[in-house]
């Protein structure tokens, strides 16, 4: 009772500091040592380590434990320095801020204090942004047996030890998933052949869009793909609905029309840009969000993705109607003013915090002023469109514009997708050229919409990944470096395989135009028969060679996407077979089209499903732009209305029941004499241009549009759950490969919600008297139906005419 007694009467500081410290102590001393038994290999994690640092650990030690047979033990680092045993050292542990202190941001310890017992309690760090400069910065060295990897926050972590592996220990990435992974056996080097080596990426920021799953998200990391920017659509979540209820005025007029929120439907229009308020509003917003996470570098601010700016009055001076920034009217001017307002305020709160901010589409030009350098631009291009090199001039001066207009900080968002592409599209040459050119040119931010089929876009993403961390990196040695360690001994045909899939993308016809052929089932236009010929040639060549059994499976990943190709650009025939019949040519030849027809639709899909959409791959539809396009629907409920004419015994083979349903029921017919009132009950909206690029004849009750880039007409009529709806259109003019010109019919049930869709297109070429058509049974919760004309990409000199399909 007396040495208790005597504990009790100890200062608080022995009792609550240094007892704990001497138990702990003691306990590393017992438990913390490097070597518990022979073969075994020590990671090592902070004592209180972050998610990130932990996966991070984990990984190391599985990747160690394959390559080198031996059992790897994951750990908390020792509280003792002197009890530090060799092994490797992840994250933001004592011995990187003894051995890399100028990468873990803590002050160096004294020279010799690794070996004294130095009580570390672990203080939560500032949690202050660091300087973009500082951003996913990684290290490693090695000290007496000691390996210590390090990034300059816990989320760089994983980095660093992915750039370890490779770099060290020979491993690499390819794609997602075992197959794509190749871990050499092999000792673990000695600490004397590991230098110290401290590195930061040369784009700041590197996100990539559209990595499935969880090996889809490791792929990323292990290729040091790290996103920090916030930048995407963000302004009608801080402006949304509520707002526009109490504050109508901070929205534009429509025709004149002030804005109404209890009447608008659909997407909620830009706010005026030139609203002090609303500016102010949105910086509080930011102001805020900075407030409650210190650890945030950015905040967006981009408006939504739509068209909506109101009346052009709405921004005189700023905005002119003959002022076209690639083909789109340059409203640059007005959003600029907006995100200047906002980043003013902001900064003045927080100068080190940025603002992400899209320029994008109508805004995508450089303003007439300077902007405010905590913005942070985001330039968007398509440089699959470097095949136009007018287009490739352009898109380079454009970013050294941005770059000296005032930003600190610019970046670029691309179009790398692979979905939903039915043709290869591997970009090398683009993606080898332009990252290097980019980075030159001021960019040191980077995001990509990938949606990867692996089978075509591996080599793309792979050496876009290196080049985003490193710019200076041989572009050609990388595609060396990843054929040759890809598909071994079939590196040269696949490299081959590759370079005339590039051709083929290369030679399509026509000017740049943005995302061109994005979901369009005319991308088969752009591979001839003997096009894919050559590509089977060499893909069989690659598979006659003897391969172990991860190069042949990589070699058979590109064949299954080729078989995907092949198959897409044989439905092509079959579905324009079906797509170019009218009432005015004989039902026999549409008769004779359905059997093919819905064969190639179903061979389409069992590869895609069997062989091609498996964990790697987004899956891709079948035909169409994002909808599966089917011009029979609408022509079996016009087959039903021909006088005289019953199809049903001209059948070969039964019809499926939602085909032979359209065959045997009336259906409603919406918009049967369309533009008899002119646009009377019609909306037109989309991306609509300056100058108008339609005209309506009521007395003849048709549409003429021209040289749109995109533009749509949609009118809602009242549905039935049940009932079969139809709506047809006559249709002339010229609709080229790159163009689009589509009707859709859509069910929203009482909520607003899609139910279901269904669409035909015309086909291409010189129309007259072409018919596209739609119908489907209205599903169950139907409440209302839209019909909507959308035209897409028309060049200059192209122009199509839309009317009613005479009734009979």
């Amino acid at each position: 009772m007396a040495n208790s007694a005597s504990m009790l009467q100890m200062p608080s500081i022995l009792r609550h500091v240094l007892l704990p410290f001497v138990a702990m102590a003691f306990l590393s001393l017992s438990s913390g040592c490097a070597d518990d038994g022979e073969g075994q290999i020590h990671v090592y994690t902070p004592r209180n380590p972050s998610a990130d640092e932990q996966a991070a650990a984990h990984d190391l030690a599985r990747v160690l434990g394959i390559m080198t047979g031996e059992e790897i033990v994951v750990s908390r680092e020792p509280w003792l320095s002197f009890a530090a045993g060799d092994g490797f050292y992840v994250g933001d542990t004592m011995q990187a801020r003894t051995l890399l202190p100028e990468l873990v941001a803590k002050p160096a310890l004294a020279a010799n204090s690794r070996h004294l017992p130095v009580f570390d309690p672990r203080p939560p760090r500032p949690y202050l942004p660091l300087e973009p400069e500082r951003w996913d910065n990684v290290g490693w060295c090695a000290d007496e047996g000691r390996f210590v990897i390090a990034g300059s926050d816990a989320g760089a972590t994983p980095l660093a030890v992915s750039l370890f592996m490779q770099r060290e220990l020979g491993v690499r990435w390819w794609i997602p998933g075992e197959l794509g992974e190749d871990i050499p056996s092999r000792e673990i080097p000695e600490a004397s052949d590991i230098g110290r080596t401290i590195m930061r990426p040369s784009f700041y920021s590197r996100e990539m869009y559209g990595l499935r799953g969880s090996d889809g998200r490791a792929w990323g990391v292990h290729n040091l793909l790290r996103g920090h920017i916030s930048m995407n659509h963000a302004l009608p979540y801080l402006l949304g609905k509520d707002v526009a209820k109490q504050h109508p005025d901070w929205f534009p007029a429509f025709s004149g029309r002030p804005f109404d929120p209890a009447t608008w439907k659909g997407q909620l229009p830009h706010p005026v840009f030139t609203n002090p308020e609303a500016a102010h509003k949105v910086a509080g917003d930011a102001i805020a969000y900075f407030d409650k996470n210190p650890g945030k570098p950015t905040f967006s601010i981009s408006p939504a993705d739509n068209g909506l700016f109101g009346d052009l009055d709405t921004y005189e001076g700023l905005v002119d109607n003959k002022n076209l920034f690639r083909r789109k009217l340059d409203y640059s001017n007005a959003v600029f003013t907006f995100y200047n307002a906002v980043a003013k305020e902001c900064g003045v709160v927080h100068p080190e915090r940025y603002l992400g901010a899209l320029a994008y589409s109508f805004y995508e030009n450089v303003p007439d002023f300077p902007v405010e350098p905590n913005i942070l631009p985001f330039i968007t291009a398509d440089r699959s469109q470097w095949y136009d090199a007018d287009f490739r001039v352009q898109d380079l001066a454009l970013v050294r514009k941005w770059a000296a207009r005032g930003p600190q900080i610019i970046g670029t968002w691309d179009y790398y997708y692979g979905h939903p592409f039915m043709v290869p599209r591997p970009m090398l040459g683009v993606v080898k050229e332009s990252l290097p050119a980019l980075h030159e040119a001021g960019v040191r931010a980077f995001f990509c919409e990938l949606m990867p089929r692996w089978g075509f876009d591996a080599p793309k993403a792979w050496i876009a990944a290196r080049l985003l961390w490193d710019a200076g990196a041989d572009p050609v040695a990388l595609e060396k470096e990843f054929f040759e360690g890809y598909f071994g001994p079939a590196a040269e045909p696949m490299l081959r395989f590759y370079e005339d899939c590039g051709a083929i993308w290369n030679a399509q016809p026509g000017p740049a135009q943005w995302i061109k052929y994005y979901g369009d089932a005319d991308q088969a236009l752009l591979c001839t028969a003997a096009d894919l010929r050559r590509l089977r040639s060499h893909v069989d060549a690659a598979l006659s060679l003897e391969l172990d059994r991860r190069q042949r499976e990589r070699v058979l990943l590109v064949a299954d996407a080729l078989a995907l190709t092949e198959r897409f650009c044989a439905a092509y025939p079959a579905w324009e077979r079906v797509a170019r019949w009218t009432p005015e040519r004989p039902v026999r030849e549409l008769i004779e089209a359905i059997p093919s027809y819905l064969k190639a639709r179903a061979d389409l899909q069992e590869i895609n499903t069997s062989r091609v959409g498996n964990g790697l791959n987004d899956l891709p539809r079948e035909l169409g732009y994002l909808t599966d396009d089917d011009p029979l629907t609408g022509r079996l409920a016009l087959l039903q209305t021909l006088p005289g004419i019953d199809a049903r015994p001209m059948m070969g083979t039964p019809l499926p029941p939602d085909y032979a349903e359209l065959l045997s029921r009336r259906s409603v017919r919406l918009a049967a004499k369309p533009f008899a009132k002119g646009l009377d009950g019609w909306t037109v909206s989309g991306w609509p241009e300056p100058v108008e690029r339609y005209r309506v004849d009521a007395s003849s009750g048709q549409l003429t549009i021209a040289g749109a880039n995109s533009i749509s007409f949609h009118r809602y009529f009242r549905a039935r759950a049940g009932s079969v709806f139809a709506a047809t259109f006559r249709a002339s003019g010229l609709v080229s490969g790159a163009s689009n010109v589509r009707l859709q019919m859509e069910f929203f049930d009482a909520a607003g919600r899609q139910l279901s869709v269904c669409t035909d297109r015309l086909p291409t070429g010189a129309l007259d008297n072409a018919l596209l058509a739609v119908a489907a049974r209205a599903p169950e919760g139907a409440a209302s139906v839209r019909v909507l004309l959308l035209i897409r990409g028309q060049q200059e000199g192209e122009a199509v005419t839309l009317g009613a399909w005479p009734s009979n």
